[in-house]
C-alpha cells in the first residue's frame, strides 16, 4: 500500500503528459528492488533501453545503448556494433568516425 501511494502521484503525472499507454513501472537498477528508490514511470522506448541485454557503450562520461548512440551520432546501430565485433574497433572510434560516402 506505502509503495502505491509513494508512486501515485509520479503516476499521474507521467500518465498526463504521456498517456497510460505509454506508462510502466521501470526499475533503475534492475538487479534491485522494487521501492521508490529504485522505480519510476516510463515510456516503451525508456523501458527497451533499460534491459540487461542492451549493449551499454561508454565515450567520456556518457554511457548509452547502441540504439541512443546511433540516434545521436546518425550512425546505423548494425554498423556500430559491426565496427566493434568485426573490425576490432574501439568504442570511440565507433563513435565517432564518419561513415563512407556513397
Amino acid at each position: 500500500m506505502e509503495f502505491r501511494d509513494d508512486m501515485y502521484e509520479s503516476y499521474t503525472e507521467h500518465v498526463e503528459k504521456f498517456g497510460e499507454k505509454q506508462t510502466s513501472i521501470d526499475r533503475v537498477d534492475n538487479d534491485s528492488h522494487y521501492c521508490k528508490e529504485n522505480c519510476r514511470w516510463a515510456t516503451v522506448l525508456e523501458q527497451g533501453r533499460n534491459k540487461r541485454n542492451n549493449r551499454i557503450l561508454t565515450l567520456g562520461k556518457e554511457s548509452k545503448c547502441v540504439s541512443e548512440w546511433s540516434e545521436q551520432i546518425g550512425v546505423g546501430s548494425s554498423l556500430i556494433r559491426a565496427r566493434i565485433d568485426r573490425l576490432g574497433w574501439s568504442v570511440e572510434d565507433a563513435l565517432t568516425k564518419a561513415s563512407k560516402s556513397r
